[in-house]
């Protein structure tokens, strides 16, 4: 009668014409049995290591889905170009404003400062003109 066995089955077949799979054959068949009872168990130690140095990768379908929802599209990109556009260009629109805000004010101040000065001539030329005619009464 055979034992009742718990366990998954999987095959592995080594190709005799791939030199990677001549070198694990030889190792498989040439296996310290003092350190690995059986190849079922160094098989299962290495496929455990490998997947403990890729755990930061993602080796199965559940974990590759999850990565592909982290992905960044072209979609979320064009937005992000666009929102920052929006932003350069609506800052660009503020400094202009305030650029020529302050241009013509300084326009407005000067060309006051020029009637100011020009009245100013006119008020001392007419008092001049006033005191001339006094004196010459």
């Amino acid at each position: 009668m055979a034992k009742n066995d718990d366990g998954f089955y999987h095959t592995l077949r080594l190709s005799r014409r791939n030199p990677t799979h001549i070198k694990i054959h030889q190792i498989l068949a040439d296996l310290d049995k003092s350190v690995y009872k059986s190849q079922n168990q160094f098989i299962a130690d290495a496929v455990e290591y490998y997947i403990n140095a890729l755990e930061n990768d993602f080796i199965t379908n559940d974990d590759r889905e999850k990565r592909e929802e982290n992905f960044v599209t072209k979609s979320d990109i064009q937005k992000m170009k666009e929102d920052i556009k929006n932003e350069i260009l609506s800052e660009v629109n503020k400094q202009m404003l305030s650029v020529l805000g302050s241009f013509t004010g300084n326009l407005v101040r000067s060309s006051n400062q020029n009637e100011t000065e020009q009245k100013d001539e006119f008020s001392a030329d007419d008092t001049l003109l006033g005191l001339a005619e006094m004196w010459g009464e």
